[in-house]
């Protein structure tokens, strides 16, 4: 099959960037571009193709920003949306799909971290009414705080994925506010790592909620350009990062909380013998149906622990800190973020536990761009987007 690279895909330059920084960005741009032919290759024979170096350079570092996931919307004038970082270069604007590279000035401009769409763009975006509509479509919207709906998915039945443009750009923005990325836990997963430096097989267990099972990427929805699920993402990133074989099994169930985590922690975790069990409930937990309080939440992770290692006492673990829910959606929104102490107690008070904080990295994040533009269903679920930033946390713990 013939591929066709798109030389008329050109760099946007900020007004402000001259000499060096320039000369920089350009130099950024011909590297990207390498990236961006890679992932369009694949993607377009139907093939999921994942550069994981590429995918999993934490966004905290800055740089070249890779397919962040922007929601255009119309407010009181053209559809907008806004970047994470402050960009020195755009690299590319791309559909969802990331097969058609947009232009600027045609397609797109530039004020800052926001971009907006003139009139004739080719770029895919949604009204405000179409967000907040004025009734449910077949059931598919959510109840908003304070009255009203939110949409549950995109118009014409398209879902999140297919309507979120991909933006990579250079950035020399570095740092997520007071975000702390987690440290390399060598001295914490002793086990885990040592396996992994002499490439023996090491069998992981992914156990949590919707989330954890991959909900929804492209890939869980076998849409172009089908990322996979974070969890397996980290799977790919230890092999390659490492050589040896990794055994990934996720029996992870969606509208899951951690107290049925701890019901079943025997049969679907511990009969696994697992080297190494990711734990990622917490969304649930603070459902309006739940409302779990610290204390119970901390328990009930600390049986999922105690069984596994009945079984198995050297197994290690990695707690996750839940992305965050839609402030605006009713009943999903509560305090995910506050189940991060008694994460971090059990990681002091048991050997070989350390924690992903994916909860203040996603708080940052909602500091500069909205909801929608990180979401795979616009309340609890993230984007192909955020399910890197997942795998991108969990591997800083795993990989220096």
């Amino acid at each position: 099959m013939m591929i066709r690279y798109d030389s008329e895909m050109v760099p946007y330059f900020a007004p402000s960037m001259t000499g060096r920084n320039v000369r920089w960005a350009a130099l950024a741009f011909a590297f990207s571009s390498l990236w961006l032919y890679s992932w369009c290759s694949c993607a377009e024979a139907g093939e999921p193709s994942v550069d994981i170096d590429a995918a999993l350079a934490p966004i905290w570092k800055g740089g070249l920003i890779r397919d962040e996931t922007v929601l255009f919307m119309t407010g009181d004038r053209e559809p907008e949306a806004s970047l994470l970082l402050e960009p020195a270069a755009i690299v590319a604007v791309r559909s969802p799909d990331l097969k058609t590279t947009y232009e600027p000035g045609r397609d797109y401009t530039v004020d800052g971290r926001v971009l907006r769409l003139p009139h004739g763009s080719r770029v895919p975006f949604v009204t405000r009414a179409e967000m907040y509509p004025a009734e449910a479509e077949a059931g598919d919207a959510f109840a908003r705080k304070g009255g009203g709906l939110l949409r549950g998915s995109m118009p014409g039945g398209k879902r999140f994925c297919e309507m979120q443009a991909s933006v990579t750009y250079n950035s020399d923005e570095a740092g997520c506010g007071s975000y702390e990325p987690p440290p390399f836990a060598g001295h914490v997963l002793r086990r885990t790592l040592a396996k992994l430096e002499v490439k023996q097989p090491l069998a992981v267990v992914l156990y949590g909620d919707s989330i954890a099972a991959g909900a929804e990427t492209s890939g869980f929805w076998n849409v172009a350009p089908r990322l996979p699920s974070w969890g397996e993402l980290v799977r790919l990133a230890l092999e390659h990062r490492y050589g040896g074989k990794v055994a990934l099994s996720n029996p992870s169930v969606g509208g899951k909380s951690s107290d049925w985590g701890r019901d079943n922690a025997e049969s679907l975790v511990a009969a696994r013998t697992p080297d190494l069990v990711i734990i990622a409930f917490g969304m649930g937990d603070a459902h309006e149906v739940n409302r779990f309080s610290n204390a119970d939440y901390k328990a009930n992770i600390q049986s999922i622990i105690d069984t596994v290692r009945r079984a198995n006492p050297a197994c290690e673990f990695i707690l996750v800190g839940t992305m965050l829910a839609n402030p605006e959606a009713k009943g999903f929104h509560g305090e995910q973020i506050g189940y991060l102490e008694p994460l971090h107690q059990l990681a002091s008070t048991n050997h070989g536990v350390a924690v992903a904080d994916v909860s203040s990295l996603h708080a940052f994040m909602l500091t500069r761009k909205k909801f929608w533009d990180m979401s795979g269903n616009g309340v609890n679920h993230p984007s192909d987007f955020l399910a890197r930033v997942y795998a991108q946390v969990i591997m800083a713990l795993l990989a220096e």
